[in-house]
């Protein structure tokens, strides 16, 4: 609930509206970027814990970022961004873009039984970033024709090169035996339909462009 809710940084306490169970942010966006982090602290007891979180925000790009490398996660309402680089640190990445308001967002974590097993109670920071981007937003910027085309084909080409080095990573992990069989299966099915799907839409962008 609302006790294991810690806000990092992004809100000034002027603009806060502190409720029984959530936390009301009055600012109004300015032009830019504005992050905003928060950190939930889940203690884990059993193999299943449903834990309700509601963040109100009127945002064009939300991000999910765990810290703790060690777990998967998966949601049908947010994108695999795989692994993001932020300094020294790395995060597991979700991305949220064009959520609708008032859309609820389930995130199944998997890896949690393994660390149960070493300890009797973990702690996990679950670290919610939401980034406003207001204006000159990358994704939903609108530009020419000839612009809007190239940054398509980028992307897409991005995103099969990180899917690749993902499942990857995935055989390398499950050869060292550092995940489990049925969560590797999982994983690795996911993640190779995204990549025949970013295959399918890169031939599709080519012909259309031909």
């Amino acid at each position: 609930g609302y006790n294991n809710l810690e806000l990092l940084n992004g809100l000034d306490e002027d603009s806060l509206i502190k409720e029984k169970d959530r936390i009301i942010d009055t600012r109004k966006i300015q032009e830019g970027k504005s992050p905003v982090a928060f950190r939930y602290n889940l203690s884990v007891k059993s193999n299943t814990y449903l834990f309700p979180l509601d963040i109100y925000y009127d945002t064009e790009i939300f991000y999910f970022l765990i810290k703790n490398l060690e777990l998967r996660v998966a949601s049908k309402k947010l994108i695999d961004e795989g692994l993001l680089e932020m300094g020294e640190r790395k995060y597991y990445t979700l991305s949220g873009p064009g959520l609708k308001k008032g859309e609820r967002i389930y995130i199944t974590i998997h890896g949690l039984g393994k660390q149960v097993r070493r300890k009797n109670t973990l702690i996990i920071s679950l670290i919610l970033l939401v980034i406003f981007i207001v204006a000159f937003s990358f994704i939903f910027k609108k530009g020419k024709k000839g612009e809007s085309i190239t940054t398509t084909s980028y992307n897409l080409t991005e995103k099969k090169k990180d899917l690749i080095s993902l499942l990857a990573t995935l055989d390398e992990k499950f050869e060292k035996g550092e995940i489990e069989e049925n969560i590797y299966r999982e994983l690795r099915k996911e993640n190779k339909a995204k990549l025949k799907k970013v295959i399918l839409e890169i031939e599709k962008d080519s012909h259309g462009n031909s």
